[in-house]
């Protein structure tokens, strides 16, 4: 009966899984992504720790302040409310952190384009929020603002004030705010001062910088990268500026909106898949020559990277 059995059988290859792919890769790409991809986990993993400082609004004083991230603060007595309205004095904990090379943007995922796809010529990022010792959450007062300053190296003509618009899990852009009586910045040499009705991220930013964006550029990735557990992006050197990639589902690829044509930049691919990490940089020059569909296509293939070396990479943009 065994004899039968074996002559029966359909001869099968057996082989060794991947390594790489425990559970085979997927090449699924999806119309909004989940907390549980890859892409998401990376986000997650790469984002800076913020500054936590503490300090006392006392009622009838001003106060002045510089955080561990060395954003200098001034509120004026009475500015800061509870989320019923009610005015805030007493202890008050200040979440705060201040962006100012591609890396530290690309790492906290904070991409420098408008919400008109204009690429920015950033002069500095911050995050600020307010709680109180129980961490209950603490609002700028209705028709008031704080004044934040901090030094950048980076002062360009035109500097506009921006806040974040969230698109999606991973990325979001920046739009400038409706009041501009109480939101606005004031640059001196390499200070920069911004007054702000609101908590949350900033970018202070020149939209102005080039109008030669004439160039597209997309990538060629194997089929396992997909939106779901891959991010892809392109940084400019000179004007310390980084954006990513756009996705395509109907052609499954990434690509971007107009660059500046004529410039060196880097492209970065990062991927978690299975569990591994996996990377590859390549620098171009940005073309306004179509190649394929108006757009430079340009063909990588990540490789199989340690996380720590993966960071590294991120941070030495």
């Amino acid at each position: 009966m065994v004899n039968g059995m074996v002559s029966c059988q359909k001869d099968i290859d057996f082989t060794m899984p991947d390594a790489n792919y425990p559970i085979g890769p997927d090449t699924t790409w999806y119309a909004s992504i989940s907390e549980n991809s890859g892409a998401y986990e990376l986000k997650q993993e790469l984002a800076l720790d913020y500054d936590l400082d503490t300090v006392s609004l006392i009622a009838g004083s001003n106060l002045n302040f510089v955080t561990t991230s060395m954003l200098n603060f001034s509120i004026t007595a009475g500015s800061i409310v509870t989320g019923s309205g009610d005015i805030f004095f007493g202890d008050m904990i200040v979440k705060s952190t201040a962006l100012h090379t591609i890396g530290e943007s690309v790492l906290m995922l904070k991409q420098n384009i408008s919400n008109s796809g204009n690429l920015l010529s950033p002069g500095g990022t911050f995050f600020v929020s307010f709680y109180n010792m129980n961490h209950e959450e603490l609002f700028i007062a209705p028709n008031n603002n704080i004044k934040v300053s901090y030094h950048s190296d980076n002062a360009y003509p035109g500097m506009k004030l921006f806040t974040e618009h969230q698109m999606d899990l991973l990325y979001s852009s920046w739009q400038q705010p409706l009041d501009s009586v109480h939101n606005n910045i004031v640059t001196f040499g390499d200070i920069h001062t911004v007054n702000v009705s609101n908590t949350g991220w900033f970018n202070c930013s020149s939209d102005s910088f080039y109008n030669n964006q004439q160039s597209k550029v997309a990538l060629r990735l194997p089929s396992n990268y997909t939106n779901a557990n891959t991010i892809a992006f392109i940084s400019f050197n000179d004007v310390k500026a980084a954006i990513n990639f756009e996705v395509d589902l109907s052609t499954k690829i990434f690509k971007t909106g107009l660059l500046p044509a004529g410039r060196t930049a880097i492209i970065t691919v990062i991927s978690k898949q299975g569990g591994y990490y996996f990377s590859t940089q390549a620098t171009i020059n940005t073309t306004s020559i179509a190649t394929s569909g108006g757009y430079q296509m340009v063909n990588l293939t990540p490789v199989i990277t340690s996380f720590s070396d993966l960071k590294n990479s991120l941070v030495e943009l």
